[in-house]
Order: C-alpha cells, then structure tokens, then sequence
C-alpha cells in the first residue's frame, strides 16, 4: 500500500549498508565513548569537550542567490574530547569514524601564515584541522601549544549534514576551552570568521562557492533548540531566528537512498558535461546583465532572452528567494501545514527523485517534502527532507525504510555548539 512509485528495484545499498531509521544518540553517550576512546589513545583522561550540532538546509543558500538561507541545527553531533599539552608543540587528533590519527607540529606564530601543508587544494579533515588552528592562532598572535583529542560523532557522511562545518565549530570551542587565557577578548563570531577563513584556504575555492560552508557554520554556531536561522551570507553578523512549529510531536524527516557504487556513477556518467542549475543561473544573469540574481523577479525573468534551461535554473533561484521570504514572514505563527507547503512548492527535480518525494508524500503524518541536494538533473547524491508528525509516521518508516531502500533520520532542531570541562566525569568513589 506504500508503494505508489517503488523504487528499490532501481537502487542497491552498498555491501553492508541496510535500510533502516535512524534517531539520535545521547550526547553524554558519544561524549563517554570518545573519553573512553582518549584513554585507550593517550593512557590518561581528557580535560574538556566540545560539541557541535549539524546544519542542514530548509530554504535558500544558492550562491548566486547570494546564501539567503533559512536553516536549522539538528541533534546530530560531532563531539571532542581532548587535552592541552603544554610541554609539547604537537597537536595529535583521532577520528574514530576513519580511524585515521592527524598529528602536525605547531611552527613559530611569526611563521604560522607560511606554512605550506593548508595550501593544498584536496581538502580532507586533517587539512582543515590543521587552517584551523592556524587561523586561531592568527586571530592577534595567539599562541598555544600543542593538544591530543579525539573526534567522535553521529553524522552521516554525504546526507545533507554538513560535517565539515560542524568538525569546524566544534574543534574552534574546544580549542578556546583548553587555552582560555589566550582567547579570553575573541567573540563568538570572531571564531566564527576564523572558522569560515580556515574552510576558505583549505578548499581553496572564492567566496561564492564557499559561502553556503559559512551559513552552515554560523548555523551550528548560534542556533537554539526548536528554532531555525534565518541568514545572509552577505553579512553574517546579522541573523535572525524563526521558532520550529511547536507541535510535540512535529520532527524533521532526513531521507537518504543507499545508492551502490555502481548505480551512482551511471548518472555521474551522464551528466558529467552539463552545467549545474547554479552555472546555468550565473550564465543567465550574465545575459541580462545583472550580477547576481539577488532582488530578481518574476517578472524580470519573463521578459529575459533565456533558453529553457536557463529560464528554469532561474526562476528555480527566484521562487525560492520567494520561499524564504514568506517564511520569514510567518515568524512565531509558522505551522507544520505552512512549512511543508513551502517545501512542496520546491518543484526542481528530476524523475527519480519526484519518484522518491512522491511516495513521502503518500505517507500519513506528512506534510511536505523537498530535495536537499545533488543536482535537480541527476538523482547522484540526492535525499529529501520531509516535516512530519512521527505520532503519525513514526509506525509506517522502517516498512518505508526498507520499501524504498533509504534510510530515514528522524531529527530535532537543535542547540548550537558549546564546551565545558570533564570534571563531571570523575570516578565517584
């Protein structure tokens, strides 16, 4: 009865990875894990943690758009334990998710803007630890020493969770925890640019293509429980907060497809030569001569000398400034029924992710459903986001999950990132 477009017969896990639905860990539970993971690492006990939620997007962030964005942190976290050393100049970093150890040697603060291990230009995470901490240290000629940590943590790779931001403003906190001196006047933001610099030189990439990295930073950074942000990369001191409806049982409803190897690369393949609704948009304002698309209308569009794809990839950036905008407009009287008709409205996709969003839709209990990624031409890389009341839903995913080959995060909005000492985490004797 769930199935008015199965899909599965066009989609294969990779070995191993089995359709299911996902909820949140605790945090005190990661937080003893990767304690427990320090210890085994370095045969003592870490002094401090740090925590980062991730970001996702509901509405907006195309870049040439200029990042108008409506986002939300949600209750999957990375978390850091970890330890200053100040006898050493070495920083040491475990993941536990690669299992792969970081480990570089801090150079004089004088020299710290030469150092030629962040210019490269593949990124990965040990890479953007490493511009990190030299731009913390750059923020007025800080110096630290050298730390041990160890990076645990529940969000999924390639979901629409940005994990490179929340690694970011996590690793920022808990550096600012272990060196409290040392950072005792830099603000919030302050961290906040460092980060977005940092993020900036390891990707080696201009500001367009890097800023939505920086509403997802501030996203992790400054976000409150059942709340989104509402943000413009254009000034990122300026931000505002838009209440999550107030439902209890209203949640966020991550769909992910497991897509093999193999099928990913057909429509790689396929559409490996065609420009991206975003190089599309760029190529149309150029047309009509304007730099961006930002304040464009409806109207402008309609009288512009477009091709279809063009046209399209436009007024795909035109309707969803819209969105953003009623959003923004409703405040504290948004509901569930508003939300989920916003993301309905979303009509930018392809035949296979139409397939998939359409049998979201089908479920009870949900009240809209959008793409959050990938390409609107391609189904690589895609997954939905649905608002959905899980009293409804909640009995109908994992038979979903397993219809439809995915898998389903059930999320919260949650608080953004913050760091403390592990004192509470003493032997009770």
């Amino acid at each position: 009865m769930l199935q008015p477009f199965p899909i599965s017969t066009l989609m294969s896990a990779p070995s191993g990875v089995q359709p299911s639905v996902q909820g949140p860990v605790a945090v005190g539970d990661l937080l003893s894990e990767a304690s427990k993971r320090y210890e085994q690492e370095f045969l003592q006990r870490p002094d401090a943690f740090s925590v980062s939620p991730a970001a996702i997007p509901l509405l907006g962030t195309s870049a040439v758009h200029e990042n108008i964005s409506v986002s939300v942190a949600v209750d999957r976290y990375t978390v850091i334990v970890g330890r200053a050393r100040q006898e050493s100049s070495e920083v040491r970093v475990v993941s536990t998710s690669s299992g792969t150890v970081c480990a570089f040697q801090l150079p004089p603060i004088e020299g710290d803007g030469d150092e030629p291990a962040v210019e490269v230009r593949k990124c990965d995470w040990c890479q953007i630890i490493r511009s990190l901490i030299q731009e913390l240290r750059q923020l007025s000629g800080i110096d630290i020493s050298g730390f041990t940590a160890v990076v645990h943590g529940t969000i999924p790779p390639n979901q629409s969770m940005n994990s490179s931001a929340a690694l970011e403003v996590a690793m920022a906190a808990l550096v600012q925890r272990l060196f409290p001196q040392s950072f005792c006047t830099v603000s919030q933001m302050d961290m906040l640019l460092a980060c977005r610099r940092a993020d900036q030189k390891c990707l080696a990439i201009g500001s367009n293509a890097f800023t939505s990295s920086a509403l997802e930073q501030l996203t992790c950074t400054f976000s409150r429980q059942m709340h989104a942000i509402h943000a413009d990369a254009g000034d990122m001191r300026i931000f505002d907060f838009i209440s999550f409806p107030s439902q209890p049982t209203i949640r966020l409803l991550l769909i992910a497809p497991l897509i093999s190897q193999e099928c990913l690369q057909l429509p790689l393949d396929r559409w490996q030569d065609s420009p991206t609704e975003d190089e599309l948009a760029v190529a149309a304002a150029q047309l009509m001569g304007r730099p961006s698309l930002r304040d464009m209308t409806i109207e402008d569009v309609d009288g512009a000398p477009l091709d279809d794809r063009q046209r399209k990839a436009v007024m795909g950036v035109v309707l969803e400034a819209n969105r953003v905008n009623q959003l923004v407009s409703m405040q504290r009287s948004c509901t569930a029924e508003d939300l989920g008709a916003l993301l309905n409205s979303d009509r930018l996709a392809n035949d296979e992710c139409l397939r998939l969003l359409s049998a979201i839709r089908f479920l009870p209990g949900i009240f809209g459903c959008r793409r959050v990624n990938g390409s609107y031409q391609s189904s690589s890389g895609f997954a939905a986001l649905a608002v959905a009341d899980v009293g409804v839903c909640g009995s109908y995913l994992v038979k979903f999950a397993q219809d439809y080959n995915c898998t389903v995060h059930v999320l919260t909005p949650a608080d953004g990132a913050y760091s403390s000492y592990l004192k509470f985490m003493a032997p009770q004797h």
